[in-house]
């Protein structure tokens, strides 16, 4: 999308630029409302930094972006596509495995695609410790050896793997 495109999905609402999540609930908030009724609780900003030129303001980046924009909201329509402070691009949203909620922030490199997107356990906290396949932080490692990064991947393949890898470790077998 060129800037003049992201500016008018701002304003459509598609793409959000304040985006909160609650500590006790993982709870995503977007509406400023909700944001001012929920005080004093302490909300999380969300900003994704890194520095640079954007991917997704190049011809190939924006017709990406409009394509993975579809994708996602096919597939996974709670999901938010958030741009930080600095241009950045990110998408968070609720992922449901085993009927627990789990927050999930998918960020895009300034030079995706040929950085992974980096994907990010936000709620809950204590999946973390359950595999070596998430670290402390949150970070989840969704590739292997076997399987390395692959440049077309897109942010809903990534969701979809990082749903599998929970799967696999509620049942165990990770």
């Amino acid at each position: 999308m060129r800037l003049s495109e992201l500016e008018r999905e701002y304003r459509r609402g598609m793409v959000e630029n304040t985006v909160y999540v609650d500590p006790a609930t993982g709870e995503i908030i977007t509406n400023a409302r909700d944001v001012y009724r929920r005080l004093p609780r302490d909300l999380i900003p969300i900003e994704y930094n890194s520095f640079g030129a954007q991917w997704y303001r190049t011809p190939r980046g924006s017709l990406r972006l409009k394509r993975e924009f579809r994708e996602m909201k096919i597939h996974f329509p709670s999901f938010f596509l958030c741009e930080d402070s600095y241009g950045n691009l990110y998408w968070i949203g609720r992922l449901y495995v085993n009927r627990i909620p789990h927050t999930l922030l998918l960020g895009y490199s300034q030079i995706h695609p040929s950085r992974p997107i980096k994907a990010v356990i936000l709620y809950p906290k204590g999946v973390r410790t359950m595999t070596h396949h998430i670290y402390s932080n949150g970070e989840i490692c969704y590739y292997s050896p076997k399987e390395p990064w692959n440049p077309n991947w897109t942010a809903y393949f990534v969701a979809l793997r990082v749903k599998a890898l929970l799967v696999g470790v509620y049942e165990g077998r990770i």
